[in-house]
């Protein structure tokens, strides 16, 4: 077939794989994962699909970029009603490909969404404009809101009086006649409060949220994307949103991009008891957590997720409509110190199970929960520059990292928090060494601290925690403690900088020095933890 010229049907692949993304354009075409589209040659029925996607809704695809690209690759999940089908499906099957279809099971919610999932998840396979967030953009394909099975989904969401929870406030504009199919859902608005994104939710949104949701949180766990596999997740997510609106708490799926630690290539995610660490990928940066951000691996876990209160969704002069947000701003805080609390120990015990020489220092520099109650979910990231070296965690390592997680997680007590904090801020989080220093010394006093004589009886009591058998090694250990502190305390009051190597390499030992305390906590002296610093430190030094 004649392939040359501007508008020939191969060479427009290059700009439909622009628009589409590698992908989708694969899914459409019926091209294998190994089949390389570069210098593709094309069968008859592709070349008709070609030709079909090329005057899709009037652009010429790849010309305008952005989110134009992105509206038109939405567009394909419009559904067709002469041929069943949605267009992304119906230009797959001119093509020659097969289209899967949804299994019942037997639960009218789930199996509506998965109907409505078979014509909608091929979209998903698109790489949207870094425009905008990219799951917000997931979140509506333009064929939902003319497809029938969405219009079933409402429809049993409305008869539905557990799930209605959610939405208790009927629309305000009266209408003498039933509101058909999925226009029965539109009038439906509530005001969400909870530790997800609060805000407005509509039960349109909702039906849309729950086949987008099923689509991420396929993709957070590094499997590729199929209508197999996100039913599993539709289910899931259904279950999570009946809890929701009862008022119970749900652990939904949440990515942390890490940075400071690397996992070789190649190698499988390292399992922990409540979640997994794995290499990053670009969907990961493409789609939840930023693709500027510099992080190598993923902390895949789960985020307590709660509504705490639904309310009419509505604006006037009289009442303020996010005052019950912050009625309870102090729990949904509190969800959130959880949440990162979980994460410290995870990195805590990446560090004290790590050599000095190359310690594994993860610090987070990205978020995304696949919160229910928020559209495309909630993302956040850290604007910090700070640079942490990143070093290999070696297969073989694994155990040890497992083994002290659960040491730690057993024996660690709330009046460790603020040392543990304050040396995970000295490890990873500060930019400036000045103040790693300081933080680590802060971490030694909280551990030992005392309201006289702090400088002596915090040294003191590190010295004999850590060389306990060594009358000389207690001793040098305290003479270079005592000049540790020294320092710290000169520079807090305004003493002169010492050369960046020199700090760098104050900032190194103090690091250590804790890390080693806390060891010698968890391994050795669990009699301390549940101890205040003041009566640690009387424990060591009258033993």
């Amino acid at each position: 077939m004649d392939s040359s010229g501007d508008d020939a049907p191969t060479s427009l692949v290059p700009s439909l794989q622009r628009t589409l993304g590698t992908e989708l354009l694969r899914y459409v075409l019926t091209i294998d994962e190994g089949v390389s589209l570069d210098g593709l040659v094309l069968t008859e029925f592709q070349v008709q699909t070609v030709l079909a996607l090329r005057g899709w809704a009037g652009l010429q695809p790849g010309a305008t970029g952005g989110v134009a690209d992105f509206m038109q690759v939405s567009a394909l999940s419009q559904y067709v009603d002469a041929a069943e089908a949605s267009v992304v499906n119906i230009l797959r099957q001119m093509s020659g490909g097969a289209v899967e279809s949804a299994q019942a099971s037997g639960d009218p919610l789930v199996d509506a969404l998965a109907e409505l999932a078979a014509d909608i998840w091929p979209v998903y396979l698109a790489r949207p404009s870094g425009e905008v967030p990219a799951t917000f953009w997931m979140s509506t394909p333009i064929g939902l809101y003319s497809h029938p099975a969405a219009a079933r989904a409402v429809g049993v969401f409305l008869k539905d009086p557990e799930l209605m929870k959610l939405f208790p406030f009927p629309p305000s504009e009266a209408s003498p006649e039933p509101r058909p199919g999925l226009l029965a859902g539109m009038g439906y608005d509530s005001l969400i409060v909870g530790n997800g994104q609060s805000g407005s939710l509509s039960l349109t949104n909702v039906v849309a949220g729950l086949v987008s949701g099923a689509a991420c949180r396929l993709l957070m766990t590094g499997a590729p994307l199929s209508l197999s596999g996100m039913v599993p997740h539709l289910i899931s997510a259904v279950a999570q949103l009946k809890d929701l609106a009862q008022g119970r708490e749900v652990q939904v799926p949440a990515l942390v991009g890490l940075a400071g630690l690397t996992l070789p290539e190649g190698a499988p995610p390292l399992v922990l008891p409540h979640g997994r660490l794995r290499r990053a990928t670009n969907t990961d940066r493409e789609l939840f957590l930023g693709g500027s951000l510099s992080f190598q691996t993923v902390l895949e876990t789960t985020f307590p997720s709660r509504v705490y209160s639904v309310r009419e969704h509505k604006f006037d002069d009289q009442e303020d409509p996010f005052a019950d947000m912050r009625k309870y701003e102090t729990r949904i805080q509190a969800a959130y110190r959880t949440f990162a609390h979980s994460l410290d120990l995870v990195r805590l015990s990446l560090l004290l199970a790590s050599p000095v020489e190359a310690p594994w220092l993860a610090r987070e520099v990205a978020r995304f929960v696949s919160d229910l109650t928020s559209t495309g979910g909630s993302r956040s990231w850290s604007s910090s520059s700070t640079g942490t070296a990143s070093y290999e965690l070696p297969v073989d390592d694994y155990s040890k990292v497992q083994q002290w997680l659960l040491l730690v997680t057993q024996k660690h007590s709330a009046s460790l928090d603020i040392g543990m904090r304050r040396l995970l801020s000295a490890a990873t989080s500060r930019s400036d060494p000045i103040d790693g220093f300081v933080d680590a010394v802060i971490c030694w006093e909280s551990l030992f601290g005392v309201q006289t004589e702090t400088s002596f009886r915090v040294t003191a009591s590190i010295a004999k925690l850590l060389e306990s058998k060594s009358v000389k090694g207690r001793d040098d250990l305290h003479k270079e403690l005592k000049a540790l502190y020294g320092k710290r305390s000169r520079l807090v009051h305004g003493g002169p900088e010492p050369s960046p190597e020199e700090i760098e390499k104050l900032k190194k030992r103090a690091v250590e020095i804790a890390a080693a305390c806390l060891r010698a906590f968890y391994q050795e002296r669990d009699d301390l933890i549940p101890l205040a610093s003041e009566a640690r430190g009387a424990r060591i030094l009258l033993e």
